[in-house]
């Protein structure tokens, strides 16, 4: 309990400041400005899914496992797997940024101008937490996430003060606030090692990179679909309605981010804790602690979808200064009131997944739910806009429920016949 207080903590910060900074720029720039901002945004996930699951996620299963003893040193050829990584993401993003203000407009070619400059900055944030997670040390993750929310919402409050407040300053100073965090916890907390041993040894950067390559293929191949159903009503919304819908339809789904980041936090300590569990005490304890985590977090995200659904309304009034009110309705607060209800659910049945090895079943357990929503989840926002994205969310979240359990269960009987 006590290094889920620290997960906790960690993700209060996390998500709080995520949180803060959107409401901010969703409050203090024009919704067409926020809207840009929530693309490109949306465009930087998309490396930073890959980058996660070819560097971090790798990271939770061979840090607290084969690599442990040696774990400083470890650390330091990920470093460099992360200047690789961040080039990659750097020029895919400069070349879209590229193509949109040549074929779309300045404004969203100045946002993914700023998501590509700051993707090696921002990338950061990942890089740094995730060792602490892997120790078991969550509480000093928090320390980096409070440097970030002071900076980031310092530099972002002078850009709206000085009248410069754009989708690419605003990218920027998030960059620079995350590298900012990230060098104090690497220089006094992470320590990592980048001199090889005098004695030659098969810690490698060619080893390393076999054994997360090994992991991370399928891993990568399944943040991929589950990319697609996360943020493709961002990119479609501006197609079909425009950019003030998308601004919409984030301001609103602020309102859930905090329990979903908070459910992502916990995961971060939940893969190396699932996979110390199986190791040392069998099958049988892993489940018992899938079935706590689960009842937690399905409480907490049952009650904040209650607080969603009754009050929602009047904290997006409050909140934005009534400049999305025209968006909301009951019906749409009741329907997104349901989306961290099942998004909680099958992101910890996922994680027990993968720490059971059954990283090709995750990939699988993305397929359907990615498809239905590249048809009838993009026809049910061609109809109804908003509302139709939400109820998508819902439909598609229900699927994979009923997909993790399925593939759960196939794992289980294997590890049992073993």
């Amino acid at each position: 309990m006590g290094r889920i207080g620290g997960a906790l903590t960690d993700q209060a910060l996390f998500a709080g400041s995520s949180f803060i900074l959107n409401v901010l720029l969703a409050r203090w720039m024009l919704p067409e400005q926020y809207g840009a901002f929530v693309v490109a945004y949306a465009w930087f996930l998309l490396p930073q899914n890959l980058y996660d699951a070819l560097l971090i996620e790798p990271m939770s299963v061979y840090g607290a496992g084969q690599y442990s003893s040696r774990f400083q040193r470890y650390l330091g050829l990920l470093y460099r797997g992360h200047v690789a990584l961040s080039i990659a993401a750097l020029l895919a993003l400069g070349a879209g940024a590229l193509l949109a203000a040549r074929l779309d407009s300045g404004l969203m070619g100045g946002a993914l101008a700023g998501a590509a400059l700051a993707a090696p900055l921002l990338l950061t944030r990942w890089l740094t937490r995730q060792p602490f997670y892997v120790l078991a040390l969550p509480h000093r993750a928090a320390f980096g996430g409070l440097i970030y929310l002071f900076l980031a919402v310092l530099a972002t409050l002078i850009l709206f003060q000085s009248g410069v407040l754009t989708p690419f300053n605003a990218l920027m100073a998030q960059g620079l606030a995350s590298v900012g965090a990230a060098a104090v916890l690497t220089t006094f907390l992470i320590k990592p090692q980048f001199r090889a041993p005098a004695v030659a040894d098969d810690l490698t950067a060619a080893v390393v990179t076999r054994h997360h390559w090994a992991y991370g293929k399928w891993a990568a191949a399944e943040r991929l679909l589950a990319w697609f159903p996360a943020n493709i009503y961002y990119l479609a919304l501006p197609l079909l309605v425009g950019l003030d819908a998308t601004a919409a339809l984030r301001a609103m789904l602020n309102l859930i981010m905090p329990v979903l980041m908070t459910v992502g936090a916990i995961n971060g300590l939940m893969l190396p804790l699932f996979v110390r569990t199986l190791t040392d005490h069998g099958q049988a304890a892993l489940d018992r602690l899938l079935l706590s985590m689960l009842k937690w977090a399905l409480l907490a995200a049952v009650a904040w979808s209650l607080v969603i659904t009754f009050f929602g309304r009047y904290v997006i009034n409050w909140l934005y200064n009534g400049q999305y009110d025209a968006y909301v309705t009951p019906l749409m607060m009741f329907v997104m009131g349901l989306v961290p209800v099942v998004a909680a659910f099958n992101r910890i049945v996922d994680t027990a997944l993968r720490a059971m090895g059954g990283i090709r079943r995750a990939f699988f357990s993305r397929l359907l739910p990615t498809m239905l929503t590249m048809t009838a989840g993009l026809g049910l926002v061609a109809a109804w806009g908003i509302i139709g994205a939400h109820i998508s969310s819902v439909l598609t979240g229900v699927v994979t429920v009923v997909i993790l359990i399925r593939f759960f269960r196939l794992q289980k009987r294997e590890q049992e016949s073993v």
